[in-house]
C-alpha cells in the first residue's frame, strides 16, 4: 500500500514538473508579441541594464576578468560595452553581465531575489553582434527570456528549497537560452533541447557573496544559454528531463518538492517578471531600506555622523543574514554589509557609486561609525522594511521607519529616473576611463 501510495505521488510530481516544462517551451515557441505594459518595463529594463553594464565596466572585476579571457581569447574581435580589448563572443556575453552584475545595482525579483535582466540581455546581445535584431523583436525575446527565468525561479521556491542556491545562476541560462531560440525560430523540439542544455549547465551558490564570484555567477547563465541555444541549433541534443526529470532533472534536485502550482499561475497571462524592482543604490537589494533610513536621518533631521552615539537597526532575518558583516575586508565584502553602507551614507549623505570606492573603505571616520552599529532581527518585518534609532550627543533619540525600500514594488523607480541612473553611471564610467 505505501509503494503504491509512493508511486502515485511519483507519477504526479512528474505530470507537475512535465506541466512546467512543457508550457516554458510552449511559450517560448508560440509567443509573438507582448502587452503594451510588458514592453514598457522591458524598455526600462533594458536601459536599466546597459547602464549597470557600462558603469560596472572599469571595476577591479572586470578588469580582472578581461586579463583572463583576454589570453585566451587568440584571435578575438568583439567588444565588451565600455572596452575596447578583443575577445571572443561568448566571452563578451559573459563579461557584458559580469560587469553589470559587478556593482550589484541591477535589477531584482522580490520573491526570488533574482536578477533577471542581465542573463537575458548580455546573451541577446552577443546574438545581435551575430546577426541583425530588430528593435521589436530584442525587446519581444528579452521578455519572453526574463519571464522563463521568473517562473523557473519560483518553481525552484518550493519544499525543500536551500536558500544557499542562488536563483540566477540557476534559472538565468534557462530564460537565455528560450530568449535566444525565440529569435532563431526554433520548434518545439530545438527550443526544448535548448533549456534542457542550459538546465545541465546550471549552478552558483551564495558561498560566492563577498567575492568578485557573486556577480560572476549570473555571467556564467548568460553564456551558459547563450552556448545551449547555438549547440541546439547545431543539432546537440538534450532532453528536457535535465531540468524536470522528477528524481535527477534540475528542478527536483534543488527544490525537493517544485512550487509548480505557483510558476505556472497566471504564466502568460500575468507577468512575473514585472514585479522586479529597480534598484536605486549599487548594493544589496535589503540594505535598500537602511540606506533610505539613514538618508532620512540626514536630509530630513539634518544628522551628522559624528554626533551619533549609537545607531540600532531593526531587520529582516534575509537582512541579517545576507548583510551582517559588521567588519567587511574588501570592497565586494562592503558591497553586502549594511554597516558600511549606513556609515557611508551618514558620512558623505549619500549613496552611490562615489561610496563604492575603495578610499571610502580606508575612510577611518566611516569605520568608526560602524562600530556604533548594532542590529535587532525582527521576524516579523520585510525585507524592504527597516525601523532606525539613532541615539545623539545631547540625549537626542530618532526613530525612522521604513515600510517600503525605494525601488521595491509599492515604490518603483520611474522610468525618467532610470535614464537619470543610466547616465550618471556612464559619466561615472567615463571619468575612470
Amino acid at each position: 500500500m505505501n509503494s503504491t501510495k509512493s508511486m502515485c505521488a511519483t507519477t504526479s510530481k512528474t505530470v507537475n514538473v512535465s506541466a512546467l516544462a512543457e508550457a516554458v517551451t510552449e511559450y517560448a515557441v508560440a509567443t509573438k508579441s507582448e502587452t503594451q505594459s510588458q514592453t514598457a518595463y522591458s524598455v526600462d529594463a533594458f536601459v536599466n541594464w546597459v547602464g549597470c553594464a557600462i558603469g560596472g565596466s572599469r571595476t577591479a572585476t572586470v578588469d580582472a576578468a578581461v586579463r583572463a579571457h583576454a589570453s585566451m581569447s587568440e584571435g578575438g574581435q568583439h567588444h565588451v560595452l565600455g572596452r575596447t580589448e578583443p575577445l571572443r563572443l561568448a566571452d563578451v556575453v559573459l563579461i557584458d553581465c559580469l560587469a553589470s552584475a559587478a556593482h550589484a545595482f541591477d535589477d531584482a525579483h522580490p520573491e526570488t531575489i533574482l536578477h533577471p535582466t542581465g542573463p537575458i540581455a548580455a546573451a541577446l546581445l552577443g546574438l545581435a553582434r551575430m546577426r541583425k535584431i530588430s528593435g521589436k523583436d530584442f525587446i519581444t525575446a528579452l521578455t519572453i527570456g526574463m519571464e522563463i527565468e521568473c517562473r523557473i525561479g519560483v518553481a525552484f521556491m518550493g519544499s525543500g528549497f536551500k536558500r544557499g542556491w542562488m536563483l540566477t545562476g540557476l534559472s538565468g541560462g534557462i530564460g537565455a537560452a528560450a530568449a535566444i531560440g525565440h529569435v532563431l525560430g526554433f520548434d518545439r523540439a530545438t527550443m526544448a533541447t535548448a533549456v534542457g542544455l542550459a538546465a545541465a549547465r546550471a549552478s552558483g551558490n551564495q558561498g560566492t557573496i563577498g567575492s568578485m564570484t557573486c556577480a560572476y555567477v549570473p555571467s556564467l547563465a548568460a553564456e551558459s544559454g547563450f552556448v545551449a541555444a547555438m549547440l541546439a541549433q547545431a543539432g546537440f541534443t538534450c532532453p528536457i528531463q535535465a531540468l524536470s526529470g522528477s528524481t535527477n532533472g534540475l528542478l527536483s534536485l534543488v527544490a525537493g518538492e517544485p512550487a509548480i502550482d505557483r510558476a505556472l499561475d497566471g504564466f502568460g497571462a500575468v507577468s512575473e517578471a514585472a514585479r522586479n524592482g529597480f534598484k536605486p543604490y549599487p548594493c544589496g537589494i535589503v540594505i535598500h531600506s537602511i540606506i533610505d533610513a539613514c538618508l532620512v536621518l540626514v536630509r530630513e533631521h539634518s544628522v551628522s555622523a559624528n554626533e551619533i552615539e549609537q545607531l540600532e537597526f531593526e531587520i529582516s532575518p534575509t537582512t541579517f543574514r545576507l548583510t551582517a558583516n559588521k567588519h567587511p575586508r574588501s570592497l565586494t565584502e562592503a558591497q553586502i554589509s549594511l554597516f558600511y553602507w549606513a556609515a557611508a551614507v551618514l558620512t558623505t549623505g549619500a549613496a552611490g557609486l562615489a561610496q563604492t570606492a575603495d578610499s571610502m573603505m580606508r575612510e577611518p571616520s566611516i569605520a568608526a561609525l560602524q562600530e556604533r552599529i548594532t542590529v535587532v532581527v525582527r521576524d516579523d518585518l520585510q525585507d524592504d522594511q527597516c525601523m532606525a534609532v539613532a541615539r545623539l550627543a545631547g540625549g537626542r533619540t530618532i526613530e525612522v521607519q521604513i515600510d517600503h525600500a525605494v525601488g521595491s514594488a509599492a515604490r518603483p523607480m520611474t522610468s525618467e529616473q532610470i535614464d537619470a541612473k543610466l547616465l550618471a553611471q556612464c559619466a561615472y564610467s567615463s571619468n575612470l576611463g
